[in-house]
């Protein structure tokens, strides 16, 4: 766990000094809100984008670990997750009752 923080302390370190834009991206929340990027971005904190699918097992396991620690991790770095559903068109139905099952703290 301490390896996992001390790596996401550097990352967040070496993207933070450099300035970055985000591309005007609109995405939709579980609830069926907007979150436009670059409003994210005007939070000056950093942002992990995470992307991932219903079906990808690795993708979930990361989930579910930044989960375990999330409530660690916001109070002690101060960033903004945001993980990002790359499900289809078949498979994007799954993906509320997937996450709601988990129970996941993390912005979806």
């Amino acid at each position: 766990m301490n390896k996992i923080l001390l790596i996401l302390i550097f990352i967040f370190t070496v993207l933070s000094s450099f300035p970055q834009n985000l591309p005007n991206i609109k995405l939709q929340t579980l609830k069926g809100n907007q979150i436009s990027l670059p409003d994210l971005q005007n939070a000056n904190k950093p942002i992990v984008l995470d992307f991932w699918a219903t079906w990808c097992k690795p993708c979930i396991i990361e989930l579910n670990t930044v989960n375990e620690n999330w409530e660690d991790w916001k109070d002690e770095l101060d960033f903004i997750f945001v993980a990002v559903s790359v499900d289809d068109s078949r498979t994007m139905p799954r993906v509320a009752p997937f996450v709601n099952g988990r129970d996941w703290q993390m912005q979806i």
